[in-house]
């Protein structure tokens, strides 16, 4: 009844979705760019891979959202642009939780952690509401050991 009453209602949803999910991945981004800056030098490793999945996830996310914007996608094309969009951009994702769970534990311990050592910031990330205040949490007291210039507000 209501998308009745405002057919646009719709276009509010695919675009507050794409603004939301966008600030989502900047936030992850930075925090896993802004922890790789202050790995000293022989602690860092290669970071070109994460920025290549930042930029190829936002043109994925902006792909879709046109799609659904101009109502492009219906239940017989559906497979193909899951395939080909929403798997890839599901599996960027995961690789930048990752990348900046790591990084984030890395500067919690002083040493290059891997996957399995950065597990709980890793899903403090992915679900994202409940995580937010312990990764914030994290990410503001390793600032305020190393730099204040760096603060993520």
């Amino acid at each position: 009844m209501l998308l009745m009453l405002f057919p646009f209602w719709g276009y509010i949803g695919i675009v507050t979705h794409f603004t939301g999910t966008m600030l989502y991945l900047s936030w992850v981004y930075s925090i896993g760019k802004t922890m790789h800056s202050l790995l000293p030098k022989q602690m860092r490793v290669n970071v070109s891979f994460f920025k290549l999945c930042y930029i190829v996830g936002i043109v994925n996310l902006l792909l879709l959202t046109v799609l659904f914007f101009f109502n492009k996608l219906n239940f017989d094309t559906m497979g193909n642009y899951l395939f080909m969009l929403v798997i890839p951009l599901i599996l960027i994702q995961l690789y930048m939780f990752s990348f900046s769970a790591r990084m984030l534990q890395s500067m919690i311990q002083s040493e290059l952690v891997g996957l399995s050592d950065s597990l709980k910031a890793f899903f403090s990330i992915w679900f994202f509401p409940l995580g937010l205040w312990e990764i914030q949490a994290a990410v503001q007291s390793v600032l305020c050991k190393h730099d204040t210039t760096h603060k993520l507000s």
